[in-house]
């Protein structure tokens, strides 16, 4: 099969939810806001009748772990999230990865709430970071915090290894996109 076939098979699969239940702390974390029912993408149905907000992760696609493939939205208000990092207001910074995570994504939940919206509208982030590994080894710590300040459903999203960041005491920086849908 080349590389073209491929990508049109894999746009004309039907998008179905995925399983994320390789971690514990993610185990069921599938499905969509609207109603809280786990939805598949559904081509050809007229816009008004689908959910305003729909996890879409495709049974061909390996499962995703904390972040979801696709969202599809009908939205209202698209808000584009500039990135935050963990510098508090005083200046100094958190200490450690995870608290500039939490800080960060406060922030990042305050503009969207400014901007009228909610926790469950963020439909996409980006978080680059400067030390993967470290990144990695504090994973459920992170995703302990997305828990208890977002919820259990994720959104796009893609971690990326920078080589620095505009702050040099910047460990991670997080950017989005919300969609205020209903």
């Amino acid at each position: 099969m080349n590389d073209s076939s491929a990508s049109a098979d894999r746009r004309a699969a039907k998008s179905e939810p995925g399983l994320l239940g390789r971690r514990p702390l993610l185990a069921g974390v599938v499905g969509a806001v609207a109603g809280g029912a786990a939805t598949t993408a559904m081509p050809g149905v007229a816009a008004a009748s689908r959910p305003a907000y729909e996890v879409i992760n495709p049974a061909d696609v390996p499962a995703p772990l904390g972040f979801s493939h696709g969202i599809a939205v009908e939205a209202r208000r698209t808000v584009l999230l500039a990135g935050q990092v963990g510098q508090k207001p005083d200046g100094s910074w958190e200490v450690g990865v995870v608290a500039q995570y939490e800080r960060a994504l406060r922030y990042l939940l305050s503009v969207v709430r400014r901007a009228g919206g909610k926790p469950k509208h963020l439909v996409s982030l980006t978080i680059f970071v400067t030390d993967l590994p470290q990144f990695q080894a504090h994973y459920d710590e992170i995703q302990a915090v997305w828990q208890r300040l977002v919820g259990p459903n994720f959104p796009a999203q893609a971690v990326i290894a920078v080589s620095g960041l505009w702050f040099p005491e910047a460990l991670m920086e997080i950017q989005g996109t919300a969609v205020l849908f209903d």
